[in-house]
């Protein structure tokens, strides 16, 4: 493009400064406080997030029909509700569920799953689980009256730092359909569904790394309830002497990872 026939403008972009140095691009947008980079010790966990052991169910139940989840020592469980309508006894302290809402049990305790107070519950592994794979398997039982469809699911995490964050946590955490974060957990959830069910190349690992985001995105929906006990929690989280302590744990496990790997790799470079 010309201006007066005499001059030329050029259309590139300049790629470096009068000086010859590089230009660097400047990211000038606003950033909200919770989304900057170590804004706090519950940011720093979250980043260290990883399971190390998953397993779901996607369950069929009919009426009447009661399930009794035994204690799994250093795991967090959960269960969503897809369709029907359930109740949750975990200690005495009943929740409600319908489709949408979702109950974490960050503690691993054993609890009962039923369609109503009255109905007995029977142990878990004595009734037909069927196996689809190592991490996942599916239920269906009942006395053939209205359905009911979970997915539950337990996991444990590698990391003392995520396993001190949730030690923290209470009893239990209900998230109901109608939570505004609600509608996020639930398309992750659907997502985790279908890849179980479809067993495709590399479902498993996306079963996992779903599982992972649900578990986040269950977290942040729960920090964001007005429950006095999510400001308890942020406090423990957020006390300077605890931080210092994550950072410090952190730092220690990062070099001890690097250490063993160095010494697996400096091995098997001898012995070859």
């Amino acid at each position: 493009m010309s201006t007066g026939g005499k001059h030329k403008v050029s259309t590139r972009t300049r790629t470096t400064s009068e000086s010859g140095e590089p230009l660097k691009l400047q990211d000038h947008s606003p950033q909200r406080p919770e989304a900057r980079e170590n804004s706090g010790s519950v940011s720093v966990v979250i980043q260290h997030l990883h399971l190390q052991q998953v397993f779901c169910t996607y369950a069929q139940l009919t009426r009447p029909w009661g399930v009794d989840i035994p204690e799994i020592p250093g795991s967090l469980m959960f269960h969503n509700v897809l369709e029907g309508e359930c109740e949750v006894d975990v200690f005495g302290k009943v929740v409600h569920l319908r489709p949408g809402d979702f109950l974490m049990v960050p503690h691993g305790q054993g609890h009962q799953l039923r369609d109503h107070e009255s109905t007995p519950c029977l142990p878990l592994f004595e009734l037909p689980l069927t196996p689809r794979t190592a991490q996942f398997d599916t239920l269906e039982c009942g006395g053939g009256g209205e359905p009911t469809l979970l997915i539950c699911g337990a996991v444990s995490f590698d990391n003392p730092l995520v396993e001190h964050m949730i030690s923290l946590m209470p009893e239990q955490i209900y998230i109901a359909r109608e939570s505004p974060a609600a509608h996020s957990t639930q398309n992750t959830m659907q997502m985790l569904v279908e890849e179980a069910r479809q067993q495709q190349l590399g479902s498993m690992a996306a079963v996992e790394r779903l599982t992972d985001l649900v578990v986040i995105q269950s977290i942040r929906a729960w920090l964001g309830q007005e429950d006095s006990r999510c400001k308890d929690w942020l406090a423990a989280m957020e006390n300077p002497l605890s931080f210092t302590s994550f950072r410090c744990t952190l730092s220690t496990n990062v070099r001890h990872e690097y250490i063993t790997s160095l010494y697996h790799n400096t091995t098997q470079a001898t012995d070859d």
